[in-house]
């Protein structure tokens, strides 16, 4: 296992061997954000294996490109998913699959194509959330994530 000085050392290391080894995708380049990367739909769905995801009825899920599979994951599973607008401005967007096409799933949960199925939250309305996903640049063997794409102070 590797150790790094800081954690902006261990993301630096991941965003750049994630373009070294060609497992980056876009947006491009991965570095200075959460990246995705190939193998982020087969992650997705094996996220749906795992409690408390696997019983979850409504979960938050960051707009994080990477995380689309995830949100797309959940629609097809009937999973009501929350995104949160940019600094939480806006409250959270709601996307109920009960309310999606089944061949509408992938565009609403694309955020560029998501606004036809989206609903508006105010943040005082959200309601219970069985589940948070978050995004992170790298972790630490007990799963703890190392900060996000931002550099931080350590």
């Amino acid at each position: 296992m590797q150790r790094f000085e800081t954690k902006a050392d261990a993301r630096q290391a991941v965003w750049d061997r994630l373009q070294r080894d060609g497992a980056a995708r876009f947006p491009f380049p991965p570095h200075g954000r959460i990246p995705n990367f190939a193998g982020a739909r087969e992650a997705a769905r094996r996220l749906f294996e795992l409690e408390p995801w696997k019983k979850a009825k409504r979960i938050k899920v960051n707009p994080d490109a990477p995380q689309r599979y995830v949100r797309e994951e959940a629609l097809r599973r009937g999973i009501v998913v929350f995104v949160p607008t940019p600094r939480l401005r806006a409250g959270f967007k709601r996307l109920d699959p009960a309310k999606i096409p089944i061949d509408k799933i992938a565009a609403a949960a694309a955020l560029s194509t998501s606004r036809a199925w989206a609903e508006d939250v105010p943040l005082e309305d959200l309601p219970r959330l069985d589940a948070i996903v978050c995004g992170s640049v790298a972790s630490r063997p007990s799963g703890v994530a190392a900060g996000k794409a931002k550099a931080t102070a350590t």
